[in-house]
Order: C-alpha cells, then sequence, then structure tokens
C-alpha cells in the first residue's frame, strides 16, 4: 500500500534493511550484507501483513517509537509482529536463521548467529528516528552496535548514511533514497516479492 500510511510502514522497514546491510559492511561481513538487507526488510513483515486488513492500525504501531511496539500489539490482542513475523517467514521456508533474526529482533540480548545479531543492533539504530527519547534511544543503539563489535568510526558513519539511504518518497515515481546503491536496489527488487506474498499468505490464514 502506498499513501501516508503506506509509506510510514515502508519507510520503517527499508530504514531498518539499510541499516542491517551497513552494519554487515561495518563488521566486514560483506558476504553477507544482502542476506541481512533482505532480514532488515522483514523484520516488520508481521506489521506489513496485518496491513493488508488493517492498514490504519499497523500505521499506528509503526508509528509509535519501535520499543513500544510489541507490548502494544500485545495489550490490543495481537501477536506482535515478531512472532507474527518470524511464523510466517517459517511458512514460506526461509532460512532457519532468517527466520530466528526476525523473531528474537525484540530481544534484551542478541541472538547468536550472526545474522541474528545484526538485525536486532539494526532494530536498535533506525528506532533512532523514529520517536520517543531520542538521546535514550540513540545511545542504546551506539552500545549495542559496540557489543556487536561494530568500531566507533563506523558507528558514527552508519548514523550519517541511514536518513538518506533509509528514506521513501511517494512517486509516480517512487524514489528510495537518492543514495541507495544499484546493488542496492537489486536486493530490494528481491525482496519485495517476498513482502507482497507474505502479506497474501497471512492475510488468507486470518
Amino acid at each position: 500500500p502506498m499513501g501516508e500510511d503506506g509509506v510510514i510502514l515502508l519507510t520503517t522497514s527499508l530504514r531498518r534493511a539499510v541499516s542491517a546491510q551497513l552494519i554487515a559492511q561495518a563488521l566486514g561481513e560483506r558476504a553477507l550484507a544482502d542476506e541481512a538487507f533482505t532480514a532488515g526488510m522483514l523484520l516488520e513483515v508481521g506489521l506489513l501483513s496485518r496491513a493488508r486488513v488493517d492498514l490504519a492500525g499497523s500505521a499506528q504501531v509503526a508509528r509509535m517509537p519501535a520499543a513500544h511496539r510489541s507490548v502494544f500489539e500485545r495489550a490490543q490482542g495481537h501477536i506482535d509482529h515478531a512472532a507474527s513475523g518470524a511464523k510466517l517467514c517459517q511458512e514460506m521456508h526461509l532460512p532457519a536463521t532468517m527466520v530466528e533474526a526476525i523473531a528474537h529482533h525484540h530481544d534484551a540480548a542478541p541472538p547468536a548467529s550472526k545474522l541474528g545479531k545484526i538485525v536486532w543492533a539494526a532494530e536498535r539504530t533506525a528506532a533512532a528516528w523514529e520517536g520517543g527519547d531520542v538521546a535514550r534511544i540513540r545511545a542504546d543503539a551506539i552500545k549495542a552496535l559496540a557489543l556487536i563489535g561494530v568500531p566507533a568510526a563506523a558507528i558514527e558513519q552508519l548514523f550519517t548514511r541511514i536518513p538518506e539511504l533509509g528514506r521513501i518518497t511517494p512517486g509516480p515515481p517512487l524514489v528510495i533514497g537518492a543514495g541507495v546503491k544499484v546493488a542496492e536496489l537489486d536486493a530490494a527488487s528481491r525482496v519485495m516479492p517476498v513482502l507482497a506474498q507474505a502479506a497474501r499468505t497471512l492475510g488468507s490464514t486470518q
């Protein structure tokens, strides 16, 4: 979906994808960069799939500070998006490490896998642009990035690059971050059908 609510949801996903890819690169895990982009894009797939039947409700969650979203979803009687997204990705036979990373991206501590650590930190990094106590959230993001081994100089570069690369401007044509490289767009083109299928699949099971 596009429109304001759709842009909010897609921007939330893209910000995590870009964050995860940049974190992988900063850690020297270039072989994981595309997979990290995909996993980051899928972190909020539970929200995107809910949007098929409740766009306003999904967008309401996405507009909240990131740390509050799962609690709010459960308080509303919904399965939180980490659990619903992981279940959906498991049903689509995505790699177990990716399913685990999605399931645990809101956990207090990072998962054991490299990919899990990357997207766990990406969730906290992306949250720095999503409201709440910005200074505290940014400090938490820096702490998370340092915990998984991102060098201090690279952390500063991440905070410089993410706002432009993780931006979606509604079209026509749709512009996805003016600074996004061709390789990143290629990764995005691969994951978008997964997101679309996820929305259709979960919608048909509700």
